[in-house]
């Protein structure tokens, strides 16, 4: 029943009905409290519409409901601009605030049932929301189980940020990386091959690159393969692959 709720709202939200959305995802929540991934979409939707549950907690109130017994905790606290700093310990690194910026922007995939929110700020900075270490560990594990590698990845990076030796974020990270640089792979071709620029100048200008998009760009000059470029970036391989893909995708190399 949940899951239908789920993939009901997922509709409404790519059509633009956040408030029709957020009802639904309430609705499943009150039924599957603890599921991980239903706590990022609420998250997900303050974070892109915080008018949206405002209303649907006036809602509540009118109808003499308690508010923060139907809301997630940290979507309730952020909605009544409250913290309780009396029962938060400032030496535990799984609540404090990142101070990362990640204005990657957000990818939708209507073939998943749900939210893919690859690269987004949900997934790059899952700590900025105040998350116990459970439950972003719980998080990273149901991206693995539904194929997103991506977002998986970018967790348990996260995680072995504060913990380099977390066991569960080495080994899904590993697993991930793997996958992920097999998909970059069959994307591009050998790594033998010389990529070549396809657009002009004029026309990558539309591409709106950021800086290392940009960087790799420059290195494609006709004569340099794959494997050079990676090894010239200096940067992690991975990335690089990541960088190298969208490009083909554009259009802007071949």
């Amino acid at each position: 029943m949940s899951e239908h709720l789920i993939k009901q709202g997922f509709k409404l939200f790519i059509a633009g009905d956040f408030l029709g959305a957020g009802r639904l995802w309430l609705d499943a929540y009150s039924k599957t409290p603890d599921d991980p991934l239903l706590l990022a979409y609420l998250d997900h939707l303050h974070e892109v519409s915080p008018a949206t549950l405002d209303e649907l907690k006036a809602t509540e109130k009118a109808s003499e409901k308690s508010s923060n017994s139907q809301l997630p905790v940290q979507i309730s606290s952020q909605l009544n601009n409250t913290t309780n700093t009396n029962n938060t310990n400032k030496s535990d690194p799984w609540l404090e605030t990142t101070t990362d910026n990640d204005d990657s922007p957000l990818q939708v995939d209507s073939n998943d049932a749900g939210l893919k929110l690859i690269n987004s700020v949900l997934h790059a900075n899952p700590l900025a929301l105040k998350l116990s270490k459970s439950t972003v560990i719980a998080r990273m594990q149901k991206l693995m189980s539904v194929d997103n590698f991506s977002g998986a990845y970018e967790i348990a990076q996260t995680i072995l940020r504060k913990e380099p030796d977390n066991i569960e974020a080495q080994r899904i990270a590993n697993i991930c990386r793997e996958q992920l640089e097999t998909m970059y792979l069959n994307k591009i071709g050998e790594l033998s091959n010389k990529p070549a620029v396809l657009m002009s100048p004029e026309e990558i200008i539309w591409l709106d690159l950021d800086h290392r998009s940009g960087f790799v760009f420059a290195q494609v000059d006709g004569t340099l393969t794959y494997e050079e470029i990676i090894e010239l970036t200096g940067m992690a391989r991975l990335e690089t692959l990541s960088i190298l893909c969208d490009l083909v995708n554009k259009g802007a190399i071949r």
